[in-house]
């Protein structure tokens, strides 16, 4: 049976994920920096491939940028 409050239950709820937003904002902002460190070591690894055609380097290229 439930007689707790809805709305005592939801603040309480949204308080506790507020407590922990600015930590899920700092592992989503490395995250992301993590990603774009990865698409870059891509790019620069396939500018060293000299068997690899400009098409395929454009693409590693623009997946490089859509990574920033």
């Amino acid at each position: 049976m439930k007689d707790e409050d809805p709305r005592k239950a939801i603040l309480e709820r949204l308080d506790s994920l507020n407590k922990v937003m600015p930590e899920l904002r700092k592992m989503d902002a490395e995250a992301k920096r993590l990603k774009a460190e990865v698409a870059t070591l891509h790019a620069k690894l396939a500018a060293t491939d000299k068997e690899m055609n400009s098409a395929d380097f454009s693409e590693v290229v623009d997946n490089t940028l859509l990574a920033w």
